[in-house]
């Protein structure tokens, strides 16, 4: 049973990107799989993050960004 850290300190940058605030840094894919996990969609049932895309999710996605918004 891999044992998962409550948090980690590393060193990271501060952008700002719209007025929202976002910190970069670095971690090996060891360090981060043993922070953060996706929740995988089931493909035979639409359970799950992690949605197919459609064109109407697309369409949505691009007037969210158009209008100043960001995804981090």
């Amino acid at each position: 049973m891999v044992k998962i850290p409550k948090y980690i300190t590393t060193p990271a940058i501060e952008v700002l990107q719209n007025g929202q605030k976002f910190y970069l840094c670095a971690l090996n894919a060891k360090t981060l799989s043993s922070l953060a996990r996706v929740n995988m969609r089931d493909p035979d049932q639409d359970t799950g993050y992690q949605r197919l895309f459609t064109q109407s999710h697309i369409t949505g996605i691009k007037k969210y960004l158009e209008n100043g918004n960001c995804i981090p």
